[in-house]
């Protein structure tokens, strides 16, 4: 996902200000963003920002310019680890003008920020998981060299 992600330390579903005290297992960081085009979506861009918390990580993306997806059909987000061989859902959607995920593994662990078209599947369908129809995707932080 061309555009700006970023990377925050939770909160305790209060603002922080003078004297609000950072969660214990959380930290700031800010994220390295990397462009991914894809011939699904050429020249759509968005942003992302990730906030870690108690019950997990959230994700607040937005991706404007693509098409609403209606009916059997939707847009589902995944976060996937460098070798690309490990998927978390994080969501799904019909449009990602405003957009939140949720996951409970670390981003560290699962650093690629993908989305994918999907449509309604049966529980024992191969087709539950995903298509691979990317349409957008990002790099929370650089992947290790092969």
């Amino acid at each position: 996902m061309a555009g700006a992600v970023r990377r925050r330390s939770g909160r305790r579903g209060r603002r922080r200000g003078r004297g609000a005290r950072r969660h214990p297992r959380s930290r700031a960081c800010r994220c390295q963003r990397r462009r991914h085009r894809t011939d699904l979506a050429p020249g759509v861009s968005g942003s992302a920002d990730i906030t870690t918390v108690d019950s997990g990580v959230r994700i607040n993306f937005s991706v404007p310019g693509l098409p609403r997806r209606e009916g059997d059909e939707f847009y589902e987000g995944w976060l996937k680890n460098c070798a690309g061989t490990q998927l978390v859902p994080i969501g799904t959607y019909h449009d990602l003008e405003d957009a939140t995920g949720w996951a409970g593994v670390d981003v560290a662990d699962f650093p690629l920020l993908t989305v994918t078209r999907e449509v309604v599947a049966g529980p024992k369908d191969p087709a539950q998981g995903s298509s691979g129809e990317v349409v957008v995707s990002a790099a929370m932080k650089a992947c290790p060299a092969t």
